[in-house]
């Protein structure tokens, strides 16, 4: 099945999405490349596909990506995905790029009956899908650089704006104390893990953004008592 007009520029997207049902009846994969990301290998479904084929138990297969930069016309050095190390991997370091995964339609129909995503009012839709497959089936992570991602200054997750990536920040913690709570409520270690990382992204935010008050009141919240903190405020009130 193949659209052959961009509905959504025309302002019809309530009939993308009923395409996008009736599509997921009758498929058993499904493979997500947003925005002005893209594809550049011809071969990614396939690879991905066959891997899928060889076990029922793998319930997602992703690559590596690049990076382009969008401001600066260029590709980054750094290249985007990372093995897939466990439920805690996923939580503290999000490996997985969605514009490189292909997975299960059946467990996403089921992630959806038991999470019912769209009541909790959580800004990323990937981030807890993958939580929730990386509890519920196997993770198969493919070395191959399949796709490239677009870097935008001004995103849902980058943006020059301190409050709205403070959002952003906490929308994501939301979702991280949840499955926590579901999965591993006793590791007392990584609730305070992620709180701290939490502080840190809105501490890396005030200082790009020159909002030093902020930078200090997210530096108190986080107990970070460290002088390199104290360091990394001199400089960038310094030389940024």
């Amino acid at each position: 099945l193949f659209l052959k007009e961009n509905l959504y520029s025309q302002k019809q997207s309530h009939k993308k999405f009923d395409y996008i049902s009736e599509w997921r009846d009758i498929c058993e994969y499904e493979a997500m490349c947003e925005g002005d990301d893209y594809w550049i290998d011809s071969c990614k479904l396939q690879k991905q596909v066959d891997i899928l084929d060889s076990d029922v138990n793998i319930g997602v297969c992703y690559t590596r990506a690049r990076i382009f930069l969008q401001e600066k016309q260029s590709f980054s050095r750094h290249i985007g995905g990372a093995p897939f190390l466990g439920f805690k991997s996923q939580l503290l370091s999000e490996p997985i790029m969605t514009l490189t995964t292909l997975y299960r339609l059946d467990l996403y129909k089921k992630y959806n009956e038991e999470i019912n995503p769209s009541t909790k009012g959580w800004l990323m839709g990937d981030t807890p899908m993958w939580l929730w497959y990386s509890q519920n089936s196997k993770i198969h992570y493919l070395e191959d650089i399949t796709s490239c991602y677009r870097f935008l200054e001004n995103s849902a997750s980058h943006s020059s704006d301190y409050y709205k990536i403070q959002r952003y920040n906490l929308s994501l913690l939301d979702i991280q104390i949840y499955f926590i709570q579901k999965y591993c409520p006793e590791d007392i270690t990584i609730i305070k893990k992620i709180t701290n990382d939490y502080y840190q992204r809105n501490m890396t935010q005030a200082l790009m953004t020159k909002q030093y008050g902020l930078y200090f009141k997210n530096l108190s919240l986080s107990g970070d008592k460290s002088i390199k903190s104290i360091i990394r405020l001199i400089y960038y009130m310094l030389f940024k």
